[in-house]
């Protein structure tokens, strides 16, 4: 069973009108909606059943085998674009980038960091453009582009005062944008007011070409309430700690834009906007620990998704409960996936498993190579995985798996 998170989400499906009597205001921010449309909530009050899933019914699987014909291309960063063409890892904390194509080849490997005109020095995410075959790399309050091979393009000027958290393709001509000021100004009303250029709203769309303010999309917000747990020190002390927040979420039909503090989950699609997800009660009325739900991405007939819990632990991260709800009958279960190469793998399904491929249909798995060796001694992998590690030498990169989702 899945263990209760006291919170939240009623479920069932119901009509617009009975959904503005329970949600009241906090949808007004998403108003073009048909009347007939009907939104999707979950209770998490309960615990629910099991159900266990072979992941190969939900999606078809690729494993991606990068190729390292020097140490240069030996990486220990994270995937920060995932694509069928296009595979980039990058470590955050030195600024190397290493890109490979979907096949897992070597393009290049790179590293700008600096304080130039033409470096990045912290970056907050990392976008491609497939048509354009051009990296975007956000910082606080700017975006710099590059191509695959690492050779700097143009700057995008954003306002001074932007702070650019997420972002996300959006269409052929702009990125996406969550701007964290509004939300920190929210939390912390002491801070100095903002002086200076800045975005008058969270969501914001800017030219791909020069950063341009193109508009925005007014989703529902509400930054008064903190997501945020607590660590208890050893000495006894209480320090702050945040939730996962997927903001922008990719969708079939558009991005999902996620503020769980005004409980509401709307679907933005070009200039149209409207809710998908409202959970009650909400969550300034909800007792301690506090939960909240971090978007859903579909696969083989579910929404999967995770419900962060704002307690307090010894450790980071907050928990978290993963649960899918099918989309015909709305009946709400905690999945236990099954891959059938590998026995007992753990795994999850939620807007994590999209982040980086900012696409709706193709989450990823990170298989470290450690991982995968300690298993095949241990007799818990078969089938192509079997046969693939079994090739694989001491001096190699982890594996990507690739979920292609039905």
């Amino acid at each position: 069973m899945c263990s209760t998170i006291k919170s939240i989400i009623n479920t069932y499906f119901v009509m617009r009108n009975v959904l503005l009597t329970v949600a009241g205001i906090a949808l007004m921010g998403c108003t073009q909606m048909n009347q007939q449309e009907t939104l999707a909530l979950v209770d998490v009050t309960q615990d629910y059943p099991e159900k266990e899933i072979a992941l190969e019914s939900v999606a078809d699987l690729r494993l991606v085998r990068f190729e390292a014909p020097s140490e240069e291309y030996l990486f220990d960063g994270v995937p920060v674009v995932v694509s069928e063409s296009l595979i980039v890892f990058h470590s955050f904390q030195r600024g190397d980038f290493w890109v490979f194509d979907g096949a897992g080849k070597p393009i290049s490997a790179f590293n700008h960091k600096g304080n130039g005109p033409e470096d990045y020095l912290n970056l907050f995410g990392v976008v491609y453009d497939e048509a354009a075959k051009e990296l975007f790399l956000a910082e606080k309050n700017k975006v710099k582009v590059f191509d695959t091979q690492g050779r700097f393009k143009r700057l995008l000027r954003l306002p001074e005062n932007a702070w650019i958290d997420q972002l996300i393709n959006y269409d052929a001509e702009t990125l996406l944008l969550f701007d964290n000021q509004q939300r920190l100004h929210g939390i912390y009303p002491a801070m100095p007011p903002v002086e200076g250029e800045a975005y008058e709203s969270s969501f914001v769309r800017i030219s791909k070409q020069d950063g341009t303010l193109k508009g925005y999309l007014p989703a529902p917000a509400d930054f008064e309430v903190p997501l945020m747990g607590k660590v208890q020190m050893p000495n006894g002390q209480e320090m702050p700690v945040l939730g996962t927040t997927s903001r922008i979420v990719a969708h079939r039909e558009g991005v999902l834009l996620n503020n769980p503090e005004s409980d509401t989950l709307c679907l933005a699609k070009g200039d149209a906007l409207r809710p998908v997800w409202v959970t009650t009660p909400p969550i300034r009325t909800q007792g301690e620990p506090k939960s909240y739900l971090n978007g859903y991405v579909e696969a083989g007939g579910y929404r999967f998704f995770e419900v962060i819990s704002l307690a307090k632990v010894q450790r980071p991260p907050l928990p978290t409960t993963y649960l899918a709800q099918e989309i015909k009958s709305g009946d709400v279960i905690c999945p236990v996936l099954q891959w059938g190469d590998y026995t007992g793998k753990e795994l999850h399904l939620s807007p994590m498993t999209i982040f980086r491929s900012r696409n709706a249909r193709l989450g990823h798995q990170v298989l470290p190579l450690d991982e995968l060796q300690e298993a095949l001694e241990t007799g818990k992998l078969k089938g192509n995985l079997k046969t693939l590690v079994e090739q694989m030498g001491e001096e190699e990169n982890d594996l990507l798996m690739l979920m292609s989702f039905k």
